[in-house]
């Protein structure tokens, strides 16, 4: 199989601006954890495209059969990206949801009648809209933060104890991503942007209880938890930070396999169109358990989930494909893994 492994920030897509280091550094560490795990794969023959201030990838360059093209100026990275979709059987895509980047890159897979390995862009545009998301998750009986649009809240503030958070309704991860401790300082920040700025943000309030995420493999059928992860989140003046997250963390979060296959089960048939390795960010308190995001992508915690399974996370991905979720063996070992990002 002729693979496309393609992670957007390092891709040379930002080759004409500055690449934001701590974003970049993630996102180098997803694809070198994709493109390890494909490697060892037999028959398989792979294609990445990688900036060009970055450095080289050892075992691609040293490869026969793996391909990596690196890239100076838009106009390579349009070259490139023609080119090694047109060359590939299948593409999987690592990219932000913000600005429709995901869901524009998984179109043009699809109309280049190449195997996607990902979610359906229907389903990336309905999770990409956090406030959206919400709303349709509630419909389906799936509890959520309370989510209101920013401007809305400057005409009917909810209150909130405890504080506030405030995040772009397409957001990846924490980027501007803010908490306020009360409401006063919220209304004064947000009334000193324009109206068109704040339709594009979300206001909740602040949710005290254990910031949790579950990492999934789903098919069109089913789903299965691979991972309940602690998420650990830092702040710095009003701006919230993951700075690292335990795959696995069983002992610490009162939510069992069982009760996280529940859930996933019913968000999977919420959303039709969710395909491959996902995520889902909760906030876990003592009688709750509250959906915040779902994420139509591997994320960060894929780095650490095949030390963590003791497997290969990508050849579970290709054999799901092949056959079905529930032909595969059971998994059987979650170790805890400290992640730092």
């Amino acid at each position: 199989m002729k693979l496309f492994i393609y992670e957007h920030i390092t891709s040379g897509a930002l080759s004409e601006h500055s690449l934001p280091i701590n974003i970049a550094n993630e996102g180098d560490a997803m694809l070198m954890a994709v493109l390890h795990d494909c490697a060892s794969l037999s028959g398989m023959s792979i294609d990445t495209m990688r900036d060009q201030r970055l450095k080289a990838i050892d075992f691609i360059a040293e490869s026969p059969q793996h391909n990596c093209h690196f890239i100076s100026t838009p106009t390579e990275y349009a070259q490139f990206w023609k080119h090694c979709l047109a060359k590939a059987d299948a593409v999987l895509i690592i990219a932000p949801e913000t600005d429709h980047i995901l869901a524009d890159l998984q179109q043009q897979v699809l109309a280049g009648n190449k195997i996607i390995l990902g979610c359906q862009p229907s389903a990336i545009k309905l999770t990409t809209d956090k406030n959206k998301c919400n709303q349709h998750l509630l419909k389906h009986n799936i509890a959520v933060v309370n989510t209101t649009l920013a401007n809305h809240w400057l005409l009917t503030p909810f209150s909130s104890p405890s504080g506030y958070i405030i995040k772009p309704t397409d957001g990846a991860g924490c980027t501007d991503t803010y908490y306020f401790n009360d409401g006063d300082k919220l209304q004064k920040y947000l009334s000193s942007h324009e109206l068109t700025t704040l339709n594009r943000f979300i206001v909740q309030p602040y949710v005290e209880g254990i910031t949790a995420s579950l990492s999934l493999l789903a098919s069109n059928n089913d789903v299965e938890v691979l991972a309940i992860n602690r998420q650990h989140v830092t702040r710095s003046q009003h701006q919230l930070k993951l700075s690292a997250c335990t795959i696995n963390d069983l002992s610490a979060i009162p939510l069992s396999i069982k009760e996280a296959s529940k859930l996933a089960q019913q968000i999977h048939q919420a959303i039709p169109g969710l395909w491959g390795h996902i995520g889902i960010d909760l906030i876990v308190t003592d009688n709750s358990v509250l959906v915040t995001d779902i994420n139509p992508r591997l994320t960060s915690s894929y780095i650490a989930l095949g030390s963590s399974l003791e497997l290969n996370p990508m050849y579970r991905l290709f054999e799901m494909k092949k056959y079905t979720l529930s032909a595969l063996p059971k998994i059987t070992q979650r170790n805890r893994i400290e992640l730092k990002l």
